[in-house]
C-alpha cells in the first residue's frame, strides 16, 4: 500500500517487486478488511477503463458497467482506473458494491499488489 504513484507507476512498482496489480477474488471482503485495518481510503487495483468497461491488466477480462460490484456513479473512460472504495460512507451507501473509478493520473491513492502462485 504505497501512495504517491499514479496508475502506471503503481503497475510498474508491483512488477518491480515481482508482484502483480491486484485482481481481488472477493472485493467486498477486501474492502471491509481494508477499512477495518487501514481506515478510510481508496485503493487502485489492476483494471483500467475503456469504452467497453474496465479491463483487468492480468487477464484482459472486463468488469462491465452493468456489474453489481460498481458503486453508483462510477465513470467508464480510458482516463479512469478502478479503485476499491474502502470508506465508511461508501460501505453504508453501497454495502455490496466496492468498486469505483478515479483518474489514472492521480497520485493520491495507495495501490494493492499481490503475489501470484502458479
Amino acid at each position: 500500500f504505497t501512495a504517491g504513484r499514479n496508475f502506471e507507476e503503481a503497475d510498474a512498482n508491483c512488477k518491480g517487486e515481482g508482484l502483480q496489480f491486484a485482481k481481488p477474488k472477493n472485493p467486498v471482503a477486501l474492502r471491509k478488511y481494508l477499512l477495518e485495518n487501514y481506515g478510510d481510503a481508496y485503493y487502485f487495483v489492476g483494471a483500467r477503463g475503456d469504452p467497453t468497461g474496465y479491463k483487468w491488466l492480468r487477464d484482459g477480462i472486463y468488469l462491465m458497467p452493468s456489474s453489481p460490484l460498481w458503486h453508483t456513479g462510477a465513470s467508464s473512460t480510458s482516463s479512469y482506473c478502478l479503485v476499491v472504495c474502502a470508506t465508511d460512507g461508501y460501505i453504508k451507501q453501497d454495502p455490496v458494491s466496492p468498486y469505483g473509478s478515479l483518474p489514472c493520473t492521480s497520485r493520491s491513492y495507495p495501490h494493492i499488489c499481490e503475489l501470484i502462485m502458479e
